[in-house]
């Protein structure tokens, strides 16, 4: 940390002039060297995080902050005429960090922040310095850190302020505050710091707590330069006051709930406080110094105190179940839980933890909950929501809730819930063991699936469907619950028996999931991409399943079966025997040679025996054409109609020889043509 703050303060060191302005405040004196040589020295503490650019039309210039040169002016009480500017050089920078503090629950808006020391010598001429009234030091800047502080806000500037006396009459320098200490307190807890200063002439010194200097305002038209212009000549008395925001004052600048605000003991310069709440306050102790009676000089030391979240003492909680007429479970009973008494997946029983409330950190509850006797795994877990919550503040009671999963099985669960106060850096916590017997609901009632209408119709449950490759199957189907239960889940799905949809064709498009009712549609549409035997026949068994899940675990089913049977037609090539000769004398027996409507017709399936007719049509197999040639290899006939005739017109008797082409496969044989 330490390292970072010096990297920080190079950085810094060397930061171009425009305006970085985070001040916390600081205090001004003017102390006497020899003869008439006084060194004023101005203490400046900065804030290096929590800048904010003012707007373009702000009436406050923006400067260069830290400056590394600080104006100084000293001006006559008496006509506030300006006397003396002194431009005073930055002479060293040092850190002051918050203490440490294990408990804070968020971080704190600085780490610390710089203390920031310009001095020079000045000469303050006797002849010169002669007013009876005395003069008043000041510096200004323009932007205070109000991004953070509690008891002020706004855009405000700084003025630091000291007083001194004439010089003709007075040898006297102004009293210096101690050191800082500390600069964060806790909550809750009386503080005394020390605030008191030093006077070298051992003048009597007052302190008291006085309103906080704003700056004064200087025009931004035309926009002022990269440092912040003069102070002015005549100087417009008097200093301008911060505001306090709306409960806080000079006397009640940290405010407390036990009647001790921030306040100063007028002779010791101690401040005592006991803050009522975290936050950044700002205040001025003001110190006068009297000689003889007679005030002849002040300090004012303008700063911050972060008020910090600390240990408080807390007892354990009290970890509980109520149950009813007011009474609440106790260690080693069982505690019997029916469904039945439950809305469904609404098993909730609230649990309490009783806190000690603390007004000055209040932390959430935190509930943990371990099981015993079994495995508290998903998705059958028992839980406690919400796992932090917060305590009413004042009862000092907080309620989450014991949540057990319908489909928890039927049994006796043994766990311990605890309840930590989440206090720091000792936490307290409760804890209760508990025996939950649980029970179970009652069976599910399975939903009822149908077929509201197919194509072709009439398919029903059980039913056998018969198709060929050019054929359209489609079946509607209708599912519905018994009861109307809101958390129950209705779906229509489908199984076919070892085999994939998709690989034969076949589509399912179900509805969305529906409490009451839902339906789905099958379509099947088999062609010849899923033949691959001649005269296949095949059946395909397909489960239609109406499922109802109620409360998410208790499952129901209602099903159809249906059996497809995919039939392509038998190509008889292993039958084929075709006529072998024809006469064409017009006698109406064998006049043309033909292969179709030959009797016998032919077979469906293999049958041995043998069929002169063309092989018919199917998925593998399909007439494309006959060509007849003489025996010099010409073609004297062809057709692709398979139920051709050739008469033997223009031809003699002989042998003629034949091809006939399928796809996937060719046929060659003879024919005679006797005249």
């Amino acid at each position: 940390m330490r390292l970072f703050y010096k990297i920080l303060f190079f950085l810094l060191s060397t930061l171009p002039t425009f305006g970085l302005n985070h001040i916390v405040g600081g205090e001004l004196y003017v102390t006497r060297v020899a003869g008439n040589t006084y060194r004023i020295q101005l203490i400046y503490y900065y804030d290096a995080l929590n800048y904010q650019e003012p707007p373009s039309n702000s009436p406050v210039p923006v400067a260069p902050s830290p400056p590394n040169i600080a104006e100084v002016c000293i001006y006559r009480k008496f006509n506030n005429v300006r006397v003396l500017t002194a431009n005073l050089p930055r002479v060293s920078t040092s850190l002051i960090e918050l203490s440490p503090n294990p408990c804070r629950t968020s971080e704190p808006p600085y780490a610390g922040f710089e203390r920031i020391v310009y001095q020079t010598n000045v000469t303050l001429n006797p002849a010169i310095f002669t007013d009876l009234q005395g003069y008043y030091v000041v510096f200004q800047d323009y932007t205070r850190n109000t991004s953070v502080i509690t008891n002020i806000g706004g855009r405000r500037g700084f003025t630091a302020y000291a007083e001194i006396p004439r010089t003709n009459s007075f040898i006297n320098s102004n009293p210096v505050f101690s050191p800082l200490s500390t600069i964060n307190i806790c909550n809750g807890q009386t503080t005394t710091l020390d605030f008191s200063a030093t006077d070298a002439d051992g003048d009597q010194l007052v302190y008291s707590l006085v309103d906080l200097y704003d700056a004064i305002r200087t025009p931004r038209n035309p926009p002022p330069p990269v440092a912040p212009p003069p102070l002015p000549a005549v100087y417009p008395a008097p200093v301008p006051i911060v505001p306090w925001n709306t409960g806080f004052s000079a006397l009640n600048a940290i405010p407390s709930d036990s009647g001790q605000p921030l306040s100063i003991n007028s002779s010791t310069g101690l401040l005592t406080v006991n803050p009522a709440r975290k936050g950044i306050y700002a205040f001025v102790v003001k110190c006068e110094e009297f000689r003889g009676g007679v005030k002849i000089g002040e300090v004012r030391r303008d700063i911050q105190l972060y008020v910090d979240e600390c240990q408080s003492v807390i007892a354990d909680p009290l970890v509980r179940i109520p149950l009813a007429n007011n009474t609440f479970y106790q260690e080693g009973n069982i505690l019997s839980i029916s469904p039945e008494q439950f809305p469904e997946n609404e098993i909730r029983i609230p649990v309490e933890a009783v806190v000690v409330p603390d007004r000055y950190r209040v932390r959430p509850v935190r509930f943990t909950l371990v099981a015993h006797n079994f495995s508290n795994n998903n998705p059958n877990i028992i839980t406690l929501s919400p796992i932090t919550v917060d305590y009413n503040t004042l009862t000092g009671v907080a309620r989450a809730t014991l949540r057990i999963p319908e489909c928890l099985p039927e049994g006796l669960y043994e766990f311990t819930i605890f309840a930590s106060n989440q206090q720091c850096p000792d936490e307290g916590i409760g804890s209760l063991k508990v025996k939950l017997q649980k029970g179970t609901r009652n069976s599910n009632e399975p939903p009822r699936l149908s077929i509201v209408s197919s194509s072709p119709a009439g398919i029903g449950a059980g039913s056998t469907v018969t198709a060929t490759p050019k054929d359209t199957i489609e079946i509607n189907f209708s599912a519905r619950s018994p009861d109307t239960r809101s958390r129950d889940s209705l779906e229509i799905l489908v199984a076919p028996v070892n085999f994939s949809l998709s690989e034969k064709n076949m589509q399912f498009v179900a509805q969305r999931k529906d409490v009451v009712n839902t339906s789905a549609k099958f379509t099947w549409l088999p062609d010849c991409s899923i033949i691959a035997e001649n005269g296949q026949e095949e059946v395909f068994l397909v489960n239609f399943i109406a499922k109802r899940t109620r409360s998410g675990c208790f499952v129901a089913y209602d099903t159809i079966q249906i059996k497809f049977l995919l039939k392509d037609v038998y190509s008889h090539f292993e039958e084929f025997l075709p006529p072998n000769a024809f006469t064409p004398n017009g006698d109406g027996t064998g006049d043309r040679f033909q292969l179709s409507n030959l009797a016998p017709a032919p077979p469906t399936a293999p049958n041995g025996v043998p069929n002169p007719n063309l092989p018919l049509d199917n998925c593998l197999f399909q007439f494309k054409k006959i060509s007849i040639y003489n025996r010099w290899g010409k073609v004297v006939f062809s057709s692709t109609d398979r139920n051709f005739a050739w008469d033997g017109t223009n031809q003699s008797s002989g042998v003629y020889y034949y091809l006939i082409e399928f796809t996937n496969k060719n046929y060659k044989g003879i024919v005679n043509l006797i005249r």
